[in-house]
């Protein structure tokens, strides 16, 4: 079990010192070459969106040197450099929006976490959107008793881990 934990620590070390190492870096040329300028449309938020094909979940998709790519883990290792995608494979690191926008390739909105951090944050994200009302009403039905997490998730049409998260997180204010 300490392993595990020391693992979790050392990967959310390595995330942060990339993150830090990569701030204000120029980018390099490479990214124009992958996407021309009517691939993407620039929004007021920053936002770069993609314009072609995107999969079922809502990220795009693109071949680049005869492969199948997501666009904004091309995005990310095409304006940074090559030494991130050893980076990412080593250390299981996934290619994250910081603006929560699937169809994204803006650089500086992509960055590097690991899978427990990028959850974390989905999983945020996600209950900060219900309004701090629901929350306190769904914590005082599973804490009286009586309501289980799975009919709290029916009830309030979301998912279990929702609910999950709003009972037992304590980054997460309900009051």
């Amino acid at each position: 079990m300490k392993r595990w934990h020391k693992n979790i620590n050392q990967r959310a070390y390595v995330s942060q010192k990339i993150s830090e190492s990569m701030k204000g870096k120029k980018k390099p040329c490479i990214f124009s070459d992958a996407f021309k300028k009517n691939q993407y449309t620039i929004q007021k938020d920053g936002c770069w969106i993609f314009n072609g094909c995107k999969d079922a979940h809502g990220y795009g998709r693109k071949f680049y040197s005869g492969e199948s790519y997501s666009v904004h883990k091309l995005a990310y290792t095409l304006s940074y450099s090559n030494e991130m995608i050893k980076i990412m494979e080593k250390d299981s690191m996934l290619v994250c929006h910081t603006c929560s926008n699937r169809a994204c390739i803006n650089p500086e909105h992509l960055i590097l976490r690991t899978p427990e951090e990028n959850m974390k944050d989905i999983l945020q994200k996600r209950t900060l959107s219900i309004p701090i009302e629901i929350r306190k009403e769904i914590r005082d039905k599973y804490f009286a008793g009586g309501s289980t997490k799975k009919a709290l998730s029916l009830e309030y049409k979301t998912s279990v881990n929702i609910i999950d998260s709003i009972i037992n997180n304590p980054y997460i204010p309900s009051y």
